[in-house]
């Protein structure tokens, strides 16, 4: 109990997106995943906070707990949007380090779809380790993955599997990479989202 959690919300241009199966974009879903988990997490007596940022922080709401807590949160969420933008990692979790919280669970809700970007966040989020506990949540693209297994009649589906593959293995490098330096990692299709964050805070606590 009493134990703190940071939600941390990438709202750069990749969160504006949505997976071809899916009724709304990535950041609408990591909202309400996030407004579930701080419900939960409040009423089992654990302090909650959020960030959301782009190339800069948007919004910040330090760990507290209680429900009242829940209802600040939801009042920093609202409205919050994707902007057309990079997301600025190392101004984000810089700007996290500077608050010199406890220890705590980091959950940064992301997408890493940009190999460009993808150093910045394995070296800035794994920083934040043994200090606090980092999670990286990130989310799949069903069309995505049923393209790696498409069955191969025309060339084209050739040449797109073979697409669809490479982009899937550098995810996966970029992964197991963070998983190396000491973070966690939870890779779900949207829809799963919530569920599975739930799932993976309980195991952790």
């Amino acid at each position: 109990r009493s134990q703190n959690i940071m939600l941390l919300i990438d709202a750069g241009q990749r969160m504006m997106a949505r997976g071809s199966a899916d009724v709304m974009s990535r950041i609408d879903y990591v909202v309400n995943a996030v407004l579930l988990i701080s419900y939960i997490a409040t009423s089992k007596g654990d302090r909650v906070g959020v960030l959301t940022f782009a190339d800069e922080v948007l919004r910040y709401l330090p760990p507290r707990s209680g429900h009242g807590q829940f209802y600040r949160i939801m009042e920093t969420l609202y409205g919050v949007e994707a902007q057309p933008i990079e997301p600025n990692y190392a101004r984000a979790l810089g700007y996290l380090r500077a608050q010199r919280q406890k220890r705590s669970l980091v959950v940064l809700f992301t997408e890493i779809s940009s190999s460009k970007q993808a150093p910045t966040l394995s070296a800035h989020l794994s920083a934040l380790y043994p200090q606090h506990l980092p999670l990286c949540v990130t989310l799949n693209d069903r069309a995505l993955l049923a393209i790696s297994k498409r069955k191969l009649i025309r060339a084209r589906d050739v040449y797109e599997r073979v697409a669809a593959e490479w982009l899937l293995d550098e995810r996966q490098v970029w992964l197991d990479e963070l998983n190396r330096r000491g973070v966690l990692t939870l890779d779900v299709l949207s829809g799963e989202l919530t569920s599975a964050v739930i799932n993976k805070y309980l195991e952790i606590k």
